[in-house]
C-alpha cells in the first residue's frame, strides 16, 4: 500500500489503529484497515479482524463522520487478498488438493460480498489486487533451494486470480460507470522475477 500511495503522489494512508486523534489532517491521505496475517475468513490470527470485520470497522468511521459522502465521492478503495485463507487451508489438510477448488468458490464468493459493500458506503472505485505468486514467495523458495518457483502452488494463485477478475467483471456488468478495477499484481511480480531470473521459467 505504501508503493500504491507513493505512486499516486500521495502520503501512505495511516493504519487506523493508530489514529488515536481522526483529525482531518490525519486522515485526509486515507486508513489503513489490513491487518497482517489475517484473510477473508478466520484465520490461525483469530485474534485479528478478517475482511468483513475490517470493512464493518470502515463503516463506523463513516457512521461517525469521520468521512463525509464528498469524501467517499473523491475516494478510491484498495482490496487485497494475500493468501493466508489459502495458506491455512493447505496446513489444515496437509496439502491436498481434495475440496480445494470449492474451497476458492467460497473465498471468492465473499470477496465479491465484501466490495460490493464498500461500494455501497458510497466509495467511488475499488480496486482488488489479484493475489501474488505464491509459489514465488520466499518460504516456499527456500523449500526448492531457491533456485525456482513452486508451480503448483502458482497455478493455484492463477487459478485463484482467474475466478477474482471474472466477479469483477459480474459486478461491473451490474453498473453503468464499472466502478471496479482489478490490478494486476500476479503479473507485476513476475515481470520483476522474470527479469531478475528468479526460477520463473519454472513459475507457470
Amino acid at each position: 500500500m505504501p508503493f500504491l500511495a507513493s505512486f499516486m503522489g500521495i502520503k501512505s494512508p495511516m493504519p487506523y489503529t493508530q489514529l488515536d486523534d481522526l483529525s482531518k489532517t490525519k486522515v485526509s491521505n486515507g486508513m489503513n484497515f489490513a491487518h497482517g496475517g489475517t484473510g477473508v475468513f478466520n484465520t490461525w490470527m483469530k485474534k485479528e479482524p478478517n475482511m468483513t470485520i475490517q470493512i464493518d470497522t470502515f463503516k463506523q468511521y463513516i457512521a461517525d463522520g469521520v468521512y463525509t459522502k464528498s469524501d467517499l465521492d473523491e475516494s478510491m478503495a484498495v482490496v487485497s487478498s494475500s493468501g493466508n485463507d489459502y495458506t491455512q487451508y493447505n496446513a489444515v489438510y496437509h496439502g491436498t488438493h481434495e475440496g480445494y477448488q470449492a474451497f476458492v468458490a467460497k473465498v471468492i464468493d465473499q470477496l465479491e460480498l465484501n466490495i460490493r459493500e464498500i461500494k455501497k458506503t458510497g466509495v467511488n472505485k475499488v480496486v482488488m489486487l489479484t493475489m501474488q505468486p505464491l509459489g514465488c514467495l520466499p518460504y516456499k523458495e527456500k523449500t526448492l533451494s531457491y533456485e525456482k518457483c513452486d508451480k503448483p502452488l502458482n497455478n493455484d494463485t492463477i487459478y485463484h486470480n482467474t475466478f477474482l477478475q471474472k466477479a469483477v467483471q459480474r459486478l461491473n456488468k451490474e453498473t453503468t460507470d464499472s466502478p471496479f478495477h482489478i490490478l494486476d499484481l500476479y503479473s507485476a511480480f513476475m515481470s520483476v522475477i522474470n527479469k531478475r531470473g528468479g526460477g520463473a521459467n519454472n513459475s507457470h
